[in-house]
């Protein structure tokens, strides 16, 4: 049996230093600097060695040379510092990381290494050189071959030295062993228990606290609460699973991959996700973890599906973003988004209310979108008042505002809605969006970050989202890769700025996307960033210098690919109206947002126009025999002839100018539309002598459209 715990983690550590020197070349040989410097106790003499390698822009390849060649302790001290130099080390770990997500799946190459790391047979060197491989080419795809060793009852000692090569694999090897505490065999998950001790990363936690309290073998449970205590753990299981979803859902998390693990009979298998994805679907198994070991708690079936739907909402950004050039990966997910939501659906309006509350409290805007447009379909009429989608029409992102109105139109029918007047208020000003542009404000100050949203919350055509530091920012660009603009501040939290400015420059998908650095000296930003950026902002940062800048380098940005959302909104909003009217609901407060859309394509003319039918008054009529006499297509000009008829119905009279202009579009145009025409101004109530003008000009038309018709003549007897 293996002695789990009788190796300490200093010999743990002592016994993953690789032999060899760091090759002497820049910028490797600058960072070798810095971490002699660090390990003398020259902390400032370090910091500047480290920021000569930010300076020089080191490529993935690069990166991951530094990072292959330090050995992992070091690694581990680096992280624990704070402030400059956890952030330097932070940044070329993530563009390490970039490059390690090509590590080989070469199944016979992995167990060769393997045979060898775990070999008692074998000298310390030729287990050093195979750990070395593991590490370099292999990464978390060595996983399962060294899990396999650890359930060897056969070899003890094997046993030790699959944790010693599990531990210098370090946190990349975290997650698979995660869902290694799910095998069936108590020996495995003892000693995978151990490893995650030795390990110390804080997302197995969650499942060490689960293994203390519930697992079935009193072993398991003992190396569980070791592990707990060695890593400090608090709270409970449940707790832990939750704060380590909401972390990968919020994008706090800075872990990337391109596979999830799932434990099939028995071993553990990859599935292929696109890093956009990643986060996401790992925040699924920690909230699914979590619903599991607590059936009962609502907080994890609310984390689920907010998970669930977050993912469905990034798999349609990601797809609309890389369009016919998206990777296959991506392409295959293309009909996830549905089971997704009927995963969500299933688990009733009551969990979704709670997860539109969580949503929105944690700025996730388009899962908001997506609870919302749910309990559209789920949502009871009889307790509709008490639904969270009436707080929602509060929002102070436009986007999650209009869905709840939406969706409140389409749960009650237009009947009792509740707060109708702020259903149409909002759905008044979602008919006159025309195009949305998203811009992320980066700022570890909470005062700005609420600056910036209220600096655009009132006008149109623009959100503000908001990330506390550049993790979460990093997070949020690569799930939902659709921005127009990033403010970032020049001291992050967490991060240099120059991480999330590396990503959005080297990501096709933001090649358009704006960027601004907040500073309080705007010279030496300048300086500093160069043309990385496009421009810099006086901080700390003003409501009017925001809105001013933004506007500014956006200016001559097309909005085309924006349009999208936009029509359909205005569309739907302007179809729910006449919902809402047709049920008795008075919506003339949004007559006139509704008649400055006419102009529009049919997705949105159309329906403003048969709203307006049943809402509009004569201040509106000029409008829709705009709309009738102008370029536009046949069901616009049907459909505002409809509405005029109507509001010339409810008025009892035409202007005079009206009438004329009407009878002189009856020649040339569609036969349905002259009939929409003539029944419009045969609701109104003409005099006898407008009606023979009107018939002249019908039957004019007619004859216009007959060969050889001889009806009619100057005395106006009709000869038909």
């Amino acid at each position: 049996m293996a002695n789990v715990f009788g190796k300490t983690l200093l010999g743990l550590v002592a016994a993953s230093i690789a032999a060899g020197s760091l090759a002497a070349q820049d910028p490797e040989s600058t960072f070798a600097d810095g971490v002699k410097a660090l390990r003398l106790g020259n902390r400032e003499e370090a910091l500047a060695k480290f920021q000569q390698v930010l300076a020089a822009d080191p490529s993935h390849e690069q990166a991951f040379e530094i990072w292959r060649k330090t050995d992992q302790d070091m690694w581990r001290w680096l992280m624990l510092e704070q402030g400059d130099i956890e952030k330097v080390a932070k940044e070329i770990q993530s563009r390490a990381r970039l490059r390690r997500k090509e590590m080989s799946r070469d199944q016979e190459a992995i167990d060769a290494h393997v045979a060898i790391a775990t070999s008692s047979d074998k000298d310390f060197g030729e287990r050093r050189e195979a750990i070395s491989k593991l590490v370099t080419e292999n990464g978390e795809f060595a996983v399962p071959a060294l899990v396999k060793k650890l359930g060897n009852a056969d070899d003890s000692k094997g046993q030790d030295l699959a944790i010693l090569a599990l531990y210098d694999l370090g946190t990349v090897a975290t997650l698979p062993l995660v869902e290694a505490m799910g095998s069936d065999d108590a020996l495995v998950r003892r000693n995978v228990a151990a490893t995650l001790a030795h390990i110390g990363d804080p997302r197995a936690l969650p499942a060490l606290q689960a293994a203390a309290s519930n697992d079935r073998s009193e072993e398991v449970r003992y190396v569980a609460q070791r592990a707990c205590e060695r890593l400090g753990a608090r709270g409970n299981a449940v707790d832990s699973f939750l704060a380590q979803a909401e972390r990968f859902l919020s994008g706090r998390d800075p872990s990337s991959s391109e596979v999830v693990w799932n434990l099939v009979d028995g071993g553990l298998t990859p599935v292929d996700v696109p890093s956009s994805i990643f986060p996401l679907r790992v925040a699924e198994k920690f909230a699914l973890a979590a619903w599991r070991t607590d059936p009962a708690s609502n907080a994890a079936m609310a984390t689920y599906a907010r998970a669930s739907l977050a993912e469905a909402a990034a798999i349609e950004a990601a797809l609309a973003a890389a369009g016919d050039g998206a990777p296959d990966a991506l392409k295959n997910l293309a009909n996830r988004p549905a089971d997704l939501r009927v995963r969500a659906a299933a688990m009733g309006p009551s969990v979704l209310r709670r997860a539109l509350t969580d949503a929105r409290s944690k700025g996730m805007a388009p899962v908001a979108v997506e609870c919302a447009q749910l309990l559209g379909d789920l949502e009871d009429r009889a307790g509709l008042a008490s639904s969270t989608l009436v707080q929602g029409l509060g929002d102070d992102d436009k986007r999650v505002a209009y869905a709840c109105a939406l969706a409140l139109v389409k749960a009650s029918g237009g009947t009792n809605v509740p707060q109708a007047d702020a259903v149409v208020r909002a759905l008044g000003n979602a008919a006159t969006e025309e195009s949305l542009r998203t811009v992320l404000v980066v700022d570890g100050s909470e005062v700005a970050r609420r600056t910036a949203k209220e600096a655009f919350s009132k006008g149109r055509g623009m959100v503000v989202e908001a990330a506390a530091g550049g993790t979460q920012a990093v997070g949020s660009l690569i799930t939902f890769p659709v921005v127009d603009a990033v403010v970032i501040n020049q001291d992050l939290p967490d991060v240099v700025p120059e991480h999330v400015i590396g990503l959005i420059r080297k990501d096709a998908h933001l090649a358009n996307t704006k960027i601004l650095v907040v500073a309080n000296n705007v010279e030496e930003a300048a300086t500093r960033f160069g043309d990385r950026i496009n421009g810099v902002i006086q901080g700390p940062i003003s409501g009017d210098a925001l809105t001013a800048k933004v506007n500014e380098v956006l200016a001559d940005v097309d909005v085309g690919a924006t349009r999208k959302w936009a029509e359909e909104i205005a569309g739907s909003a302007s179809t729910a109206l006449a919902t809402l009217s047709q049920k008795g609901v008075d919506i003339s407060s949004a007559a006139q947002k509704l008649a400055g859309q006419l102009n529009r394509d049919d997705a949105v003319s159309v329906p403003a126009a048969r709203a307006l039918g049943l809402c509009g008054a004569s201040s509106d009529l000029d409008a829709l025999a705009a709309a009738v006499t102008g370029g536009g297509s046949v069901e616009l000009k049907k459909a505002a002839a409809n509405a005029i008829g109507a509001v010339l119905a409810r008025a009892g009279s035409a202007p005079a100018s009206l009438v004329e202009q009407l009878t002189g579009a009856m020649a040339g145009t569609d036969k349905s539309v002259q009939l929409a025409i003539a029944g419009a101004l045969g609701r109104a109530g003409l005099k006898s002598q407008e009606q023979l003008k009107l018939l002249d000009a019908i039957r004019a038309g007619s004859g216009a459209a007959a060969s050889g018709s001889s009806e009619g003549s100057s005395d106006g007897n009709d000869g038909q």
